[in-house]
């Protein structure tokens, strides 16, 4: 088989049943175990309503699609109907979910929701050619993209590659290499920003690779006159990166990485330990940036930004020349270069100017091989599962072709249509709630109602009013020999998209280019410029038209009644309705909203301690926790006008015809909660902390201050899931 056909290969499949279990993640083999729990627990509750359906005469009609059937069954595999809903609520809809056997607790339909998002990007990219596609080579470069990314042989063939097209062109790697020029391991005050940037970065830049190790660009829009502005930010490498662990990893995997490139580690240690401690200084100086406050962006000039930094000696108009693919830059064009942007460039040139040459190669080549550690054997690493690499390949094909790919899976979904009327019905329902809220003047009132009917709708991939196109098929990627040649000859073409959305040649703002690449995963999510985004993946998990309203209105439409009701958090009324800073933003409106809602951030406090004995602080989690309660009220506000009018949705679910449609709308919303890996999540938190509230404060703090809830379950005013006093918003 000669090379070509080989990269051409899908990745081989094992053949027995044996190995077939073997190449499962750990994961995929839980989530099998519960097809076979479910598909025993469908038939009995089909063989259920069958009979019921036949003996029950006019009584209470039963939903027998396939999608209630299944539904159902997650139901009765989660409802401890033995706990009083309205005591607690999670555990009345959860508490079989969390029983030790159980099969089916081993994640949240949130992560099932992200599983099942990467499976339909994967029918797509796995997909034999259409009839209709025969001569579009921007899919078929999509498709091989990820054929060669998911082609593990050809993985062998990486580190020579790696050798030939990145350490060769940029004069070797010391680490590895015993005939470094040592000419250049000297120091030379302010020019080795320069050094740096003439003979490795623009290179990197020129051949394909990444080249944001020390500052990356980004596009601006300015909402005054319309226009984009480049915009000049600092690497970001995450609170991780000052872990003790994450250095320890990092440290592991650079020495396995020497190993699998030929060099000896035993006679690198000095290289080693100076890179080390170079890496953990930047990081210092990041952390400064980070957590730096940030005025608004405001424009300077190329030349200014030159004057401003000038003990640097940096030609910013020539780099970013180069990083823009244009021919040469006017000192007097606008940028964004911000006075923090100013203090780490100063801190950044003090760094380079005691740091010797060749250990500033060193890190910019790790740098490189590190975001490109997935295409390379390195002998003693962790395995990575054929579950793992689809996974990881998945997302690296939307990371770099999220147009074509987006519209390709939004082709398979039908229901763009009525997932737009349930955002109308929902923002609708919201826009009534602003004349209510409390903390804000009459003015700020109609801001909000403006902001609300200008949001914009990203829905499945696609987004209203706008069409993308790149043409993907400039480049016939299969004449390149595997993925990382693939990447590097499709890098200049996804690079000139970018600028010529920021130099206006373009109407796609480089915002909905973010859009694309987040639609990969399952989360709604709502951005400060005002745009709504309902993955195409999360639609595929949570709507369907065979399933009653109150069911679709309780998982989607929450989500979404969620992400609109962010226009009442505090970060996004720092916005106008077009991203652009908000002229009524006060510090008096930021003291009315901490005051109104500190019962709010007192109640999670509180539960934390009561349930897990650990101090977790309300007022990060404030945002998501109202925007929980507002959005699933409002959801099911809209299901209750449709109710009466769609006599199609008082069909009852298959074996749980003792709860009404309007009670199995607040199951429906806290089953999506249903997670078993909470008290981990709680116990042992990422470095990062999560803004969103633990699961179980989810249902527990929505539910309980609706009286709808409190009607629908007949709970009694003072009851926990009814208590006489509400926090109010």
């Amino acid at each position: 088989m000669d090379e070509q056909q080989q990269c051409n290969d899908k990745p081989e499949r094992p053949e027995t049943a044996s190995e077939w279990w073997q190449f499962r993640t750990r994961l995929e083999r839980k989530l099998l175990i519960i097809v076979i729990a479910m598909s025993l627990t469908l038939f009995a509750i089909m063989t259920y309503a069958f009979f019921t359906h036949i003996t029950s005469g006019n009584q209470a009609p039963v939903c027998m699609s396939a999608d209630c059937v299944q539904t159902a069954s997650k139901f009765l595999n989660a409802i401890d109907a033995e706990a009083d809903p309205c005591h607690n609520f999670a555990r009345f809809a959860c508490g079989n979910f969390f029983a030790g056997s159980n099969p089916n607790a081993t994640v949240s339909e949130l992560v099932q929701s992200e599983i099942s998002a990467r499976r339909e990007f994967e029918r797509v990219f796995d997909a034999s050619a259409l009839e209709s596609e025969a001569n579009d080579i921007g899919v078929a470069n999509l498709r091989y993209l990820y054929r060669t990314c998911m082609n593990r042989s050809a993985i062998d063939e990486g580190v020579e590659l790696l050798k030939r097209e990145l350490i060769a062109p940029l004069g070797g790697w010391p680490l590895i290499s015993n005939n470094w020029d040592e000419a250049f391991s000297g120091h030379s005050g302010a020019l080795n920003f320069n050094w740096v940037w003439f003979n490795f970065i623009s290179k990197l830049q020129t051949m394909g690779f990444r080249s944001d190790m020390f500052f990356g660009l980004r596009s601006y829009r300015n909402y005054t006159d319309g226009k984009n502005y480049l915009m000049v930010t600092p690497p970001s490498l995450g609170e991780a990166a000052m872990s003790k662990e994450f250095r320890k990893e990092n440290e592991a995997f650079l020495y396995r990485t020497l190993e699998t490139f030929g060099g000896d580690r035993t006679k690198n240690g000095y290289d080693i330990n100076y890179l080390g401690d170079f890496t953990l200084e930047l990081i210092k100086i990041l952390s400064k940036y980070e957590n730096a406050t940030k005025a608004e962006p405001k424009l300077i000039t190329i030349g200014e930004v030159m004057s401003v930094t000038q003990a640097s000696q940096i030609n910013w108009a020539h780099i970013l020349a180069v990083l823009t693919m244009r021919r040469d830059f006017n000192t007097s064009e606008f940028i964004i270069f911000d006075t923090s942007m100013q203090e780490y460039i100063r801190e950044l040139q003090g760094l380079l100017k005691q740091t010797p040459r060749r250990v500033l190669v060193n890190y910019i080549i790790w740098e490189v091989l590190k975001d490109m550690q997935l295409w390379y054997n390195v002998p003693n690493a962790p395995k990575v599962t054929l579950g793992q690499r689809r996974h990881l390949c998945i997302d690296e094909v939307n990371k770099i072709m999220p147009l074509i790919a987006n519209q390709k899976l939004a082709e398979t979904n039908p229901h763009r249509e009525q997932v737009k009327k349930m955002i109308i019905a929902i923002r609708e329902e919201i826009n009534t709630k602003i004349r209510k809220v409390k903390w804000v003047d009459d003015e700020m009132k109609i801001f909000l109602e403006e902001k609300l009917r200008s949001m914009k709708f990203f829905i499945g991939g696609k987004l209203d009013g706008s069409e993308f196109h790149i043409d993907y098929g400039q480049n016939d990627l299969s004449k390149t020999k595997n993925y990382i040649s693939a990447i590097l000859s499709l890098k200049p073409l996804t690079d000139s998209y970018h600028y010529d959305i920021l130099y206006n040649k373009t109407t796609l703002e480089s915002t909905q280019i973010g859009l694309l690449e987040m639609d990969a995963s399952a989360n709604a999510f709502y951005l400060s410029n005002n745009y709504i985004g309902i993955p195409t993946g999360l639609i595929h998990q949570l709507y369907s038209n065979t399933l009653p309203d109150y069911i679709n209105y309780s998982r989607l439409g929450h989500l979404i009644g969620h992400e609109l009701s962010h226009i009442f958090s505090l970060f996004a009324q720092k916005y106008g309705q077009h991203g652009q800073p908000n002229p009524l933003w006060t510090n008096e409106l930021i003291d009315n909203y901490t005051n109104h809602h500190k019962c709010l951030a007192e109640e999670y406090e509180a539960y934390a301690m009561d349930k897990y004995r650990v101090e977790l602080n309300g007022s990060v989690t404030l945002d998501e926790n109202m925007a929980d309660i507002i959005g699933t009220h409002s959801a099911y506000e809209v299901y209750r006008r449709l109710e009466p009018a769609k006599l199609t949705d008082n069909l009852h679910l298959p074996a749980v015809t003792n709860y009404t449609p309007r009670q199995l709308f607040w199951i429906s919303f806290a089953r999506y909660y249903c997670d078993p890996q909470e008290a981990a999540h709680v116990l042992h938190p990422h470095p990062t902390p999560d803004v969103h509230g633990v699961a179980s404060f989810r249902i527990f703090s929505t539910l309980r201050k609706s009286q709808r809830f409190a009607a629908d379950f007949k709970c009694k005013r003072g009851s926990q899931m009814n208590p006489l006093s509400k926090c109010t918003f």
